[in-house]
């Protein structure tokens, strides 16, 4: 047994790229461009994550493998061996397209790669060559764990299949509408939106919800509650029971929220009930 980061103990690379691994995708964190000469590709300087493993590169010039006859397409790839202790990180380029070893390096694994480039050739020269490699905007989501299970079982409570069927059914992000001009505002709630008011002289402030919702419905209202607070009025055209949460007075759907406050009403809809979590800060 064993606390990893505590004082005394030694973290190893290791540990680290467990962790990391749960939080990074694989890939590069920028996109590059690609060069070539008739016999060369050359890959800029990369900076990228394979297996929780971060590793940097220089720009380098690769000569390119041409076709013996008619046209190929050749791949460029970053190349992990961790049984070469020399040289455990390469750029490799071969003549064919091919799956990449994903095996986990951080446990019994020794070999992973990750594609960066592809290139086409005929017998005499490099004609292009693309970037492919995997992009890291930034921690992994929610979408980018669920999208990459496989398993089609429905035995357990809430199996990969049924998390896919759940994440096909969400919009990818929230989308939020801004709105700086509005003192007397309305709106119908949308799935996955969020809406901000920001005119610090809003006086009023009406919510329409429809007549029925999904379960997992959420949206979101923010706005500037003034030295003199709103009336924010709710209108159920729905049979749903609305459920109200948090900060702020109410009197039966009529909201008087704290002045001089940023407000923030989120709805969620969960099936029985439309439920009202209203914060202040």
């Amino acid at each position: 047994m064993k606390l990893i980061r505590w004082a005394g103990e030694n973290v190893t690379p290791s540990d680290d790229a467990k962790l990391s691994r749960r939080l990074y995708a694989d890939g590069l964190f920028a996109s590059v461009t690609p060069t070539h000469t008739s016999g060369t590709v050359t890959i800029p300087a990369l900076y990228g994550m394979m297996c929780g493993r971060d590793f940097t590169t220089d720009e380098e010039t690769l000569d390119a493998i041409l076709a013996t006859s008619g046209t190929i397409t050749g791949q460029i790839y970053m190349y992990i061996d961790t049984e070469d202790p020399d040289y455990p990180l390469d750029l490799k380029i071969r003549n064919s397209v091919y799956a990449l070893p994903t095996n986990d390096i951080n446990a019994d694994g020794t070999t992973y790669g990750i594609e960066i480039a592809q290139y086409t050739a005929n017998t005499s020269e490099v004609t292009g060559v693309t970037f492919t490699a995997n992009v890291i905007g930034g921690l992994l989501s929610v979408d980018d764990i669920v999208d990459n299970l496989t398993s089609t079982s429905t035995v357990l409570p809430l199996s990969a299949n049924q998390g896919k069927v759940l994440n096909t059914n969400k919009e990818d992000k929230i989308t939020i509408t801004a709105d700086s001009t509005s003192t007397t505002p309305t709106k119908s709630l949308v799935d996955n939106k969020e809406y901000v008011y920001s005119n610090s002289a809003i006086t009023t402030l009406g919510i329409t919800l429809a007549s029925s919702y999904s379960a997992g419905f959420i949206a979101s209202v923010v706005f500037k509650s003034p030295s003199t607070a709103p009336t924010v009025t709710l209108t159920n055209t729905g049979s749903y029971t609305i459920a109200t949460k948090g900060e702020g007075s109410w009197s039966s759907l009529v909201l008087t929220p704290t002045a001089s406050k940023t407000v923030t009403m989120i709805f969620n809809y969960d099936g029985v009930n439309m439920n009202v979590y209203v914060s202040e800060m």
